[in-house]
């Protein structure tokens, strides 16, 4: 009889032909009893025919519908009491589901988080190879688990964390379809249901995060569109909502909200885009912060009034620029 899997690995693809079955080796080369299921989220560049290659694995083939869309069909499929997603071009390090195991029958966690490593490469990923070892685990509630996550000292992404799959159907959980930065509102929302959390370090982190030349996510960080703006102004709300209805501290997740909208002022003001929507939704976020800092100011760490203070100070000397050279070049009689 076949050993029921304790996990379901949740592989979504979508066109990654080179990388492909390199990371689905690194998943049935871990010594552990695991289900593995291959969402095809209608590749066209041979993807599609590696996946098939694979007997072992649950293939779904589907027309191309998103990444969330392909996780939300993963999880319905997904027979394990516990489930991980990863991307396609990244790869996990040898022994690192084991050690997941292991933990996981010792403190019966409703999640684990550990840490990842960038690996800025389009060739073969030798850091596979390294054995990890497990140094240390702890224990946090939820609260101290969503302020971390407010931090940023736990990894918001959906390949940095391990479920139970009881929270997410229990709790009608899914990921947000048809929107970018996805992981940011769903971590949010999955961890806000989970009691007991347990934070895993290693010797070296087990999930190697490829770094492309050229993906998508490298050419969004030279040249971000409007809907990549947009939607993290909304991302950026849908998560501040949940951390109102789940972490009780009201002025630091105020804080934590404004200093978010600050970040994405610094971050997406400093492109030139010629879409009108563009601009017009960037002025109209930095008049939401200054009528905001009046009331806001007080709850703010020192840390966060400072980024507000350097963000103001970018505004003011790009308005002045211009009025200064005008003022130079004026001929004075």
């Amino acid at each position: 009889m076949t050993k029921r899997p304790w996990l379901s690995v949740i592989l979504p693809v979508y066109n990654v032909q080179p990388y492909l079955k390199e990371s689905i080796d690194s998943v049935l080369s871990q010594n552990s009893d695991v289900e593995l299921l291959l969402i095809d989220d209608g590749s066209t560049d041979g993807s599609e025919n590696i996946v098939d290659q694979y007997p072992g694995a649950k293939v779904l083939h589907l027309t191309n519908g998103g990444l969330s869309k392909a996780r939300n069909i993963g999880i319905k499929n997904a027979t394990a009491d516990y489930i991980y997603f990863m991307d396609s071009d990244d790869a996990i390090r040898r022994g690192f589901l084991e050690s997941v195991y292991r933990v996981l029958e010792s403190t019966n966690a409703d999640v684990l988080s550990f840490q990842y490593e960038i690996i800025r490469t389009d060739g073969i990923l030798d850091e596979i190879k390294a054995p990890i070892s497990l140094k240390s685990f702890r224990t946090v509630d939820r609260r101290s688990c969503l302020r971390m996550l407010m931090n940023h000292s736990i990894r918001q992404s959906a390949w940095s964390y391990v479920i139970r799959k009881k929270i997410l159907i229990d709790n009608e959980l899914s990921f947000t379809e048809n929107i970018l930065f996805e992981d940011e509102d769903s971590s949010v929302r999955f961890f806000a249901h989970c009691n007991q959390i347990v934070l895993l370090e290693y010797n070296m982190p087990p999930y190697l995060y490829r770094k492309r030349t050229n993906s998508i996510t490298d050419k969004s960080a030279k040249n971000p569109s409007v809907r990549e703006l947009t939607d993290n102004i909304l991302v950026a709300k849908k998560a501040y909502e949940q951390y109102i209805a789940s972490y009780g501290n009201r002025d630091e997740v105020d804080a934590w909200y404004f200093n978010f909208r600050v970040w994405i002022c610094k971050h997406y003001g400093g492109f030139s885009n010629e879409n009108t929507q563009y601009s017009v939704t960037i002025a109209k976020l930095e008049r939401e912060l200054k009528n905001e800092f009046a009331s806001i100011a007080r709850k703010l760490t020192i840390k966060q009034f400072i980024r507000y203070v350097e963000w103001r100070f970018d505004f003011v000397k790009s308005i002045m620029r211009p009025i200064n050279s005008l003022y130079k070049s004026i001929k004075w009689v």
